[in-house]
């Protein structure tokens, strides 16, 4: 297959995963990568043009292969596409970006800190996309790429001084989640006071969830964490897990919108989720809780 002829079959959305084009990218992936990194600038520098084509996904399909690749030519168009207002990120990138944002932004950092730093301390960045940058770092030390020293090290830094205050909550709150999975014991004293501070979202952990996980299970936290958030060593396998490829009797359009919804994926414990009526369903539905299974309660 041709260079043409993948970047065809993976421009648009289609039916089913177009396995045979995305394994021959990884076969020829130094023909394919320069086209990719222009469909991830392109997507980056004129989003409105991209978004405006409701089936583009080559954009998409180019992020995930240069993260397979390990591209690191690709972290600084995916900044910049990140750091996009709220509405064109969700129109490019969707949900994928809860889904596995960290992982794909560990795999083309090249262990660059400075960047993600940037990212994560940014207040007209999207809270999602700080929460990601946050927990990068934890990924890059599960992965051994980065010491656990020196990501708590930052951790401390943001607690301390780098996260505004009162700031977003949800930032806040994935510090201190990212926090548990690495069992930092040692950020208990920042924990508590973010939390008497009102900073955290405890409708998804309390202070008495992080104390009893950090001083109980820290090792096993870790270890729950590194194995939830493997390298992307193969897009084929990571879109099997998109139900948009899993519906052949719905239109294109609704693919596309259920294919930039975050599919499941393995998430450590920390502590019970508590799911507040105006949060969004667990089941998927796109519904608030309260409007949807909590109907029921």
């Amino acid at each position: 297959m041709t260079t043409p002829e993948i970047l065809k079959q993976l421009e648009h959305l289609s039916s089913t995963i177009p396995r045979t084009a995305l394994q021959a990218a990884a076969k020829h992936r130094d023909a394919v990568i320069p086209e990719l990194l222009a469909a991830l600038e392109r997507a980056s520098t004129h989003p409105q043009a991209v978004a405006a084509d409701s089936q583009y996904m080559l954009h998409v399909y180019a992020v995930y292969l240069l993260a397979q690749f390990r591209e690191r030519r690709a972290f600084a168009p995916l900044v910049k596409l990140l750091s996009l207002p709220e509405e064109l990120l969700m129109e490019l990138l969707g949900e994928l970006i809860i889904a596995d944002g960290s992982r794909i932004l560990a795999s083309v950092c090249g262990g660059d800190l400075a960047p993600l730093r940037q990212l994560v301390e940014r207040e007209d960045v999207h809270h999602y996309v700080r929460g990601e940058a946050i927990e990068t770092m934890a990924v890059l030390a599960a992965w051994g790429e980065k010491s656990k020293d020196e990501v708590v090290a930052y951790y401390r830094e943001l607690f301390q001084a780098k996260l505004a205050q009162p700031g977003d909550r949800k930032v806040w709150t994935a510090l201190v989640v990212c926090s548990c999975y690495l069992g930092a014991g040692e950020l208990l004293p920042e924990i508590r006071q973010a939390f008497e501070s009102d900073l955290i979202d405890t409708a998804v952990t309390t202070l008495v969830d992080v104390e009893d996980a950090i001083s109980q299970r820290k090792d096993e936290l870790f270890k729950q964490f590194a194995n939830s958030q493997p390298p992307m060593n193969d897009t084929v396998r990571e879109f099997e897990r998109w139900t948009a490829f899993c519906e052949r009797e719905v239109s294109v359009e609704s693919r596309v919108a259920k294919a930039l919804r975050a599919p499941p994926r393995p998430a450590p414990y920390v502590a019970p989720q508590k799911i507040g009526r105006n949060d969004t369903c667990p089941c998927g539905s796109g519904k608030k809780y309260k409007k949807c299974c909590g109907a029921t309660k």
